[in-house]
């Protein structure tokens, strides 16, 4: 593996490190390498690896690259996880019984499960909250104290919303993680324990860790047999709502004294003059540096002021994909929320370009066997290996939804289920090419096979019907026309050389277009609320610089006629 001298640096650094990486710099790239390395030399070891990452799609970004890497070693040693399921794997699961609500047992309650939907709603209309949509149930979060960090909502509608959850049995993702740090600090034998496991933790985004996840860290670090690789950035620390504190990556780093001193600020990404820019509206020490295969590419960004956003994508945006040659799968349209979005791909699908976002899925929001059933398509469709890692962690997703306590996933029998399903759905398109006769079918065989496999109980079989049938409603009320509805289509969805992304700017950390046109950068927008505390301004300005430093070679910014231009454009693109 190709590795600049400031990578290698930090990879063959024996001890803990915190290495401060700009966009575009190949922090996944150091991540990997320090992976592989470290695997190498654990061979024959029971110790493990856990690398620790934001999202599922960065979870799935690394998977990926070490499947490729290093085939062997992917599943042997290391465990590539979000914080979530770390804690569900290692402490929720096996200690579950210890926490007096959870002791017979628990479900974790996903954002797009129909008992979160439920609890969500019915605080909703009981505390006459006239939110406009349940975002401010999933972006809810919790501190060590226990109290809700919310931006939206009041405490007692998330005091309430939990009371709901926790009578059934089910618990969300902030208490996951807060439950898991409880357990390790009543009983220090987990930690121990855990410690022992790990000969090396690595995080990814550490910039957006909340006070909670760091906890959790320095009981395994206190244990004194885990080391640690840290990789984040300042300046990209754009989940405040959700907990995180950018001063966090700086006291953990100092608490497990972390070498400081090696930094990523050679920009792989981006040309030269959009570095320029990024530099102008958040200077970083040193400066980044152009210094990849798009370094002159010499259009500059642009702000247009439109009287609608998809006249502004028809008219300009789409053009300058064809004039440069960037196809669509190379592009995106972040916003600062979900709704120009939702509206954006509901018209684009009328002009035939296909898109993958909000209001993007025919079926409505998505749910997690909608999830296995577009990446088991993706992978029918368009036969590419790297597919089967998508599709196992969306059958991983699936289970843990549906048992009451997550199973113990034996590599054996996930991967034979993986096979057996892959047969099932290739078998079942010789006769049912429309996607909702297909998917009907695939729940009635995919349920047999699970409960064959002893990953799922007879119980939960009717669940994979249930989500047909409710996707089915869905297209039904939005007048889709279901026999022209494909199996290719569905797998469209997981197949990001064939779409346009659509995301909110959230959303988009860790991901990289040609291309990226940014709406609604207008000043109640960005920053949020049109805010006037120096804290909130500050992050917005860090989401700005996070959606701008997306784009490889061109970047579109869109207001509409009117409505005030983000400040931030200011600094961004006339300080030149």
């Amino acid at each position: 593996m190709k590795l600049s001298n400031e990578q290698r640096e930090a990879v063959t650094w024996d001890g803990n490190i915190k290495l401060t990486a700009c966009p575009g710099s190949g922090k996944t790239t150091a991540l990997v390498a320090k992976v592989l390395e470290t695997s190498e030399n654990l061979a024959g070891s029971f110790k493990r690896i856990a690398c620790i990452t934001y999202t599922n799609a960065a979870v799935n970004e690394i998977k990926t690259r070490l499947h490729k890497l290093g085939p062997s070693l992917t599943h042997n040693q290391i465990d590539v996880t979000t914080i979530h399921t770390f804690c569900i794997n290692n402490i929720l699961r096996p200690f579950h019984w210890r926490i007096p609500h959870l002791n017979q047992g628990f479900s974790v309650a996903a954002p797009d499960s129909e008992p979160f939907i439920q609890a969500a709603d019915q605080v909703n209309t009981k505390l006459n909250l006239r939110l406009k949509s349940r975002e401010p149930f999933e972006l809810l979060n919790r501190a060590a104290d226990g109290s809700p960090i919310s931006r939206d909502i009041p405490k007692s509608a998330a005091l309430a919303f939990w009371e709901l959850l926790s009578k059934q049995n089910l618990v969300d993702f902030p208490n996951i993680v807060f439950e898991s740090w409880k357990l390790l600090e009543q009983f220090p034998n987990i930690g121990k324990t855990l410690s022992a496991k790990y000969f090396l933790i690595l995080v990814d985004e550490f910039q957006d860790t909340s006070e909670v996840q760091v906890e959790i860290l320095k009981n395994i670090h206190q244990h004194g047999k885990t080391k640690f690789f840290l990789v984040g950035d300042s300046n990209q620390s754009i989940f405040s709502f959700a907990g995180s504190k950018p001063e966090l990556f700086d006291s953990f780093s100092k608490f497990i004294n972390a070498r400081e001193d090696i930094g990523l600020f050679e920009n792989f990404r981006s040309s030269e003059i959009l570095v320029k820019h990024a530099e102008l509206l958040l200077p970083t020490v040193p400066g980044m540096i152009a210094a990849g295969a798009n370094k002159n590419f010499g259009v500059k960004p642009v702000h247009i002021e439109v009287n609608n956003f998809i006249s502004g994508v028809t008219e300009y945006y789409l053009p300058a994909l064809e004039e440069y040659e960037i196809p669509l799968s190379k592009a995106a349209i972040l916003a600062p929320w979900w709704l120009p979005l939702f509206e954006l791909a509901q018209s684009l699908r009328g002009f035939d370009i296909p898109v993958v976002g909000p209001g993007a899925r025919p079926y409505g929001p998505r749910n997690t066997f909608g999830l296995l059933c577009e990446d088991i398509c993706g992978y029918i469709v368009d036969r590419k290996p790297s597919r089967l890692s998508h599709v196992s962690s969306s059958l991983e997703s699936l289970l843990m939804d549906l048992e009451k306590v997550p199973p113990t996933f034996s590599k054996f029998k996930k991967d034979l289920a993986v096979v057996k399903l892959m047969d099932s759905a290739t078998r079942i398109r010789l006769t049912h090419e429309a996607a909702i006769d297909w998917m009907r079918e695939a729940a009635r065989e995919f349920a047999e096979i699970l409960v064959n496999q002893e990953l799922m109980t007879e119980s939960n079989q009717k669940f994979l019907t249930d989500s047909v049938n409710q996707m089915q409603a869905v297209m039904e009320k939005r007048k889709i026309d279901l026999n022209h509805f494909t199996v290719e289509q569905l797998g469209i969805f997981a197949s990001p050389d064939k779409n346009m992304k659509l995301l909110n700017l959230h959303s988009c950390k860790g991901r990289e277009f040609e291309a990226v046109a940014i709406v609604e950068v207008h000043d109640d927008k960005i920053p949020y609320g049109g805010s006037q505390i120096q804290s909130e301004i500050e992050e917005s300005r860090r989401l700005f610089y996070v959606g701008a430093t997306r784009a490889k070679k061109l970047l579109m910014c869109f207001g509409k006629k009117g409505k005030t231009p983000s400040r931030f454009l200011n600094d961004y693109l006339y300080g030149i």
